[in-house]
């Protein structure tokens, strides 16, 4: 079980994750609206970059700002983009290489209220919670400023991912 905690130290949301392999739940979510949650919201700065994973597994693994989206889309109508727009925080999308065109959306949706955004995904078939924290952190620190042209770029093959 891992809890999340708001602004003021309340708890405000439970997920837990199956151990067993052929338990049919892999996570088990409490039923809150996500859009509603910031996920330990008591530990984020938003006047620093802040570092978006996945899930609250893959926070594990990263040792910045950071928080996850429990799930890999943000919506302009969460209360997560409202803070991050409100504040002009810099974001680093750290998202599974599966998941590139939700990348983009939230890149796309992110830079047209002028927040500055970056980059980077694990090697193929690995999650964030795969790696160690120092591939972490190196993915963290070579992530690529988001352009159009950065975009084309990926979709064309011309970056390897």
């Amino acid at each position: 079980m891992l809890p999340s905690f708001d602004e003021d130290g309340a708890l405000n949301f439970i997920t837990g994750r199956a151990i067993d392999k052929n338990n049919s739940f892999r996570y088990k979510n409490e039923s809150a609206p996500k859009n509603t949650v910031i996920y330990n919201e008591m530990d984020i700065d938003f006047s620093e970059a802040l570092v978006l994973v996945e899930g609250p597994l893959d926070l594990i693994k990263v040792p910045h700002n950071s928080t996850c989206l429990l799930g890999s889309s943000l919506s302009s109508e969460s209360r997560l983009f409202h803070r991050i727009a409100k504040n002009k925080t810099p974001v680093i999308l750290l998202l599974e290489p599966d998941v590139k065109k939700k990348v983009f959306r939230i890149a796309d949706l992110l830079s047209r209220f002028s927040i500055d955004v970056k980059v980077n995904f694990p090697p193929e078939n690995k999650d964030i919670n795969d790696l160690n924290e120092s591939e972490v952190e190196h993915l963290i620190k070579t992530s690529q400023q988001y352009t159009y042209s950065y975009k084309m770029k990926i979709k064309l093959g011309a970056i390897k991912i």
